[in-house]
């Protein structure tokens, strides 16, 4: 059966100091020049403890930046060389042991064209580092020869400051890869199929890139943007190892059950030092084929963490996890079985996407953990499971199953409805969709669904289901199910998650092409005014117990 999930995001802030002497490069006009790239001196140490915040006029506040505050930035300079074009700019911190200087935890890094006057910088780009790491990438495209580039190296955090030191590394960018080029020394790198980032890859392959960096790392994150390949006989393999006999990571045989398709947002971490792809194509048709990208960690793989749940909920529990400062909360009905409604809340190494929130379940919520999400004005989550209590059924449910499915009719659902005075003129949802349905019953009568019904001043719904619209859609208006949003139907919004991500469901949605790991959607409201929002889960097609177990067991 399936599993699905409610849940409000949480932003801690919190402020501490740092004591140490104020460095010299606190301000643009007061820069290190590091002179002509490429440079990197390893074993040269910054830091940017006791470093203030700047001003720099326009575009101050980078938006790109995981945090976009200025709090303890330092500046850099270097000139574009006149024969290197692009380039990867590294931070990475690094304990100073001489001055007790911890390292910096969660650098970022902006780079800037023009002068260090006020409104005279011009941004370029920026990247952040992901939670709790010690070391960010930023890669730049097509500089120009014999101009100087501005660098501007902050941390950013949810809770104390991570000031301290690190190096900084600007080198020649490595070019795109292809799988049928046999692999690399380098510690970060993106590969593509045979057919490169515009091309397909053919029949008949069989490729083994293997990457095996020289610089010291204890872990290879290698990512996928995205894989779509045949469903006859194509394969993507990874190893934990240097080649194909090592154990195996992930497997994708057309998409681990033997129907082929596609995905977005899949993850592994390799701990041996070396990590090898396996790509193998029969004789038929190729498609996009995969595009990704790995990086040298100092810290060992992370493991999979498990997302915690309880139940035994309040109604004043399910109004806090969802609301928002402002959007007022008032629960109106809930029809769920006591242990299919719950809280729950994940850390990043869960790789949900979802930090905290409410859980909607077919079945229990404590059995496994599913996700699909939702926030007033600001993110939120949900979450899901199977089991077979006393049945609800639902009328506006079936109605939609008639509508916008396969006709099959809703048992077990579990509905929380609401009423939401909101303040402003929109109101903000993030959401994700996971399912135990996937990918075996892709297709099948077991098509389970959920709405988010909104009504109220200006909304143009259903006359069917009371003016209700179901804003539990894909961009353009595809209601998402089972069967209309999988490995084969809508596969850019498609996580596979049969290797076990932090929850036991076997697929879970993201945004196109994996930009994030939830669903967004955005309804223009009248600030002021009261919306009734109604969120349900029901089974369609697999109501007795022996069917239940057998969805579990899957």
């Amino acid at each position: 059966m399936i599993r699905k999930i409610l849940t409000s995001s949480l932003l801690l802030i919190g402020i501490a100091t740092l004591s140490a002497q104020t460095p010299p490069n606190d301000d643009c006009s007061g820069l290190i020049d590091l002179g002509t790239a490429p440079v990197c001196n390893t074993g040269t140490l910054y830091s940017n403890v006791n470093a203030t915040a700047s001003n720099i006029g326009s575009q101050n506040l980078p938006g790109c930046f995981a945090n976009p505050n200025t709090d303890r930035d330092v500046w850099f300079a270097f000139t574009a060389s006149d024969t290197i074009f692009d380039y990867t700019i590294t931070v990475l911190g690094r304990e100073d042991v001489a001055n007790g200087i911890p390292a910096m935890q969660q650098p970022q890094v902006a780079i800037y064209r023009g002068s260090c006057v006020t409104d005279g910088l011009f941004l370029l780009g920026c990247a952040s580092a992901d939670p709790n790491e010690a070391s960010v990438k930023l890669n730049l495209i097509g500089l120009t020869p014999g101009i100087p580039y501005y660098l501007r190296i902050n941390d950013w955090s949810n809770g104390a400051p991570n000031a301290g030191a690190f190096e900084l590394c600007i080198k020649q960018r490595e070019s795109a890869m292809t799988i049928d080029q046999g692999g690399s020394t380098a510690c970060s790198g993106e590969l593509f199929d045979s057919g490169g980032p515009n091309g397909d890859y053919g029949p008949n392959e069989n490729h083994v890139f293997t990457i095996c960096p020289t610089e010291f790392h204890s872990c290879i994150n290698f990512n996928f943007e995205f894989y779509h390949i045949d469903n006859s006989g194509d394969m993507l393999v990874l190893y934990d190892g240097d080649d194909v006999t090592a154990p195996v990571l992930a497997e994708i045989s057309g998409f681990a059950v033997g129907e082929g398709g596609g995905g977005v947002c899949l993850s592994v971490g390799a701990s041996s030092g070396c990590i090898t792809v396996q790509f193998i194509s029969d004789g038929t048709v190729g498609l996009e084929g995969f595009h990704a990208f790995w990086e040298c960690s100092q810290t060992p793989c992370e493991e999979t963490a498990r997302v915690e749940a309880e139940i035994g909920i309040s109604e004043e529990d399910i109004k806090n996890a969802i609301q928002a400062s402002n959007a007022q909360v008032t629960i109106t009905d809930i029809q769920c079985h006591e242990r299919s409604l719950g809280l729950f809340t994940a850390t990043d190494n869960t790789h949900l996407g979802l930090s905290k929130g409410l859980v909607l379940t077919t079945g229990r919520v404590l059995d496994d953990p599913f996700a699909f999400s939702l926030g007033i004005s600001n993110p939120g989550s949900s979450f899901a499971s199977t089991a077979n209590f006393p049945s609800y059924s639902d009328d506006e449910l079936d109605y939609l199953s008639q509508t916008q499915g396969n006709g099959q009719p809703s048992f077990d659902a579990c509905i929380v409805e609401m009423d939401v005075f909101t303040q402003t003129n929109q109101l903000t949802f993030e959401f994700v969709f996971g399912s135990e349905e996937y990918p075996e019953w892709v297709g099948d009568d077991f098509n389970d669904i959920f709405a988010f019904l909104v009504s109220g001043p200006g909304i143009q719904g259903d006359p069917n289901i009371n003016n209700q619209l179901n804003i539990a859609t894909l961009p353009g208006g595809t209601p998402i199910q089972i069967n209309n949003l999988n490995h084969i139907d809508n596969w850019q919004y498609f996580r596979n998650n049969a290797f076990g991500q932090g929850v036991v469901y076997d697929g879970l949605t993201s945004d196109f092409m994996g930009s994030k790991k939830s669903l967004s959607a955005r309804l223009e409201v009248q600030p002021c005014e009261t919306y009734h929002l109604k969120l349900a889960i029901a089974d369609r097609g697999d109501l007795d117990v022996a069917d239940d177990a057998r969805h579990v067991l899957d």
